[in-house]
């Protein structure tokens, strides 16, 4: 499935959702984002599990494709695994305390 990017060149953007603990929900984007990848300060969000099927991204209007920050309960980045190509832009995680 393609996804497209917003006027901030961002496909996909979670941010502040306090209660989201999955985004298996997303299972079904699969191949490759116009734009970037951005999880952003979701305090119980714990895997990033449906993301697996993701190849690569684009990159924002920031500069970033993929953008994880402030994800307390965030333990690991398993739901990436699928990325193998490439990401034009930088790749930024950080603060996320529980991140193995």
């Amino acid at each position: 499935e393609f996804v497209g990017k917003d006027e901030h060149g961002t496909s996909i953007y979670i941010h502040g959702n306090d209660a989201l603990q999955s985004v298996e929900g997303l299972s079904g984007v699969k191949g490759s984002l116009a734009g970037s990848l951005v999880i952003w300060n979701n305090t119980n969000l714990v895997s990033l599990h449906g993301l697996e099927a993701m190849e690569c991204t684009g990159k924002s209007g920031y500069g970033h494709s993929i953008y994880i920050h402030g994800n307390d309960a965030l333990h690991s980045l398993e739901g990436l695994a699928g990325v193998t190509g490439s990401l034009p832009g930088s790749l930024v995680i950080w603060d996320n305390d529980r991140l193995e």
